[in-house]
This record gives structure tokens, sequence and C-alpha cells, in this order.
């Protein structure tokens, strides 16, 4: 969804996070994600880079301040995809964030993407099932809510959030 709204909405640049997870098949790193060690990522966080950052399932993730920066000062709106921990971090480091909850179908469609990925252990996956019921019980705090049941419509409905928020 973030690579499509990129694509349609001029004014938006999706943001690359940097993660301590492991290179999944098929991404690219320093296009998909920067992959950085535990240590390195540490060091980052002490040294104040990111705007946000969180540990989600098991592994760290962040959003550096230098590429919120960056965008904002040539006009651009940064697009992050973010758990919502990043989602309060980003929320208290700028208030001006504009916070967009992605409400799953279902539990059990999720449950079987991420199987039908094959990228995961059924522990982990597990694990993410659990963050998700706790992540959605979080939802109310967004200032809106977009269930993602047909990929167009939720991309319809957040590019209309974007553009009239930007107006």
């Amino acid at each position: 969804m973030a690579a499509r709204l990129a694509a349609t909405v001029p004014s938006l640049r999706r943001s690359r996070s940097t993660t301590t997870r492991p290179l999944r098949p098929g991404e690219t790193p320093g296009v998909d994600y920067d992959f950085v060690s535990q240590a390195e990522f540490v060091g980052m966080r002490e040294a104040g880079a990111f705007a946000e950052w969180a540990e989600v399932h098991g592994h760290c993730y962040g959003t550096t301040k230098s590429f919120v920066a960056g965008e904002c000062a040539v006009g651009r709106c940064p697009l992050l995809v973010i758990d919502v921990q990043g989602g309060r971090a980003m929320k208290a480091y700028d208030p001006r964030t504009v916070l967009v909850f992605l409400m799953p179908h279902s539990l059990g469609e999720m449950a079987e993407r991420l199987r039908a990925r094959r990228t995961e252990s059924a522990d982990a996956i597990e694990r993410r099932l659990n963050n998700a019921r706790r992540e959605i019980a979080e939802s109310l705090q967004y200032d809106y809510i977009v269930t993602n049941d047909e990929l167009d419509l939720a991309c319809d409905q957040v590019r209309h959030v974007i553009l009239d928020r930007s107006k």
C-alpha cells in the first residue's frame, strides 16, 4: 500500500526504516530497509538519530530524524509504515503527525497471509498475531482508522486523508 500511495501522491516520500531484523528473500539493503546490527542500532539510538524507534516482533526498527527533517524541508510529506509504538513516538516527536491505523480485515486472514509468505516460524507468526491484538486495542488513539479489506479502497481512503490534511 505504501508504494502505491507514494506513486499516486507526488508529495509523499516513503521512509526506509533502519532495522536489526534479518534480510528476507527479495529484499535489497539500502532500498527496502537499512539493515544494521543490534550494536549499531543502539549506537544510533543513543546518539539521538531516530525520530521514532521501537522493538517490534523481536527486532528493532526506527526512522531517522534526518529523513523526516529532509523531506519536510523540501515540502514533502514523510510516509512512515510503523507500529503503534512508533506512531506514539512519532506523534511525540512532531505533534503535526497524522496517524492512520490500517485495521486488518480479520486476524484469521492476517494469519493466512503470514503463513503464505513462508518467511517466519510458527512462533513468530503467533507473536505477530498477539501484537496485532494489542495494536488493535490501541487503534482508538489514532486520528483515522481504515480497514484494509480491499486494497484499492483502502488506498483511496488513506489518499483522501492525506490530501484533505495537506490543504
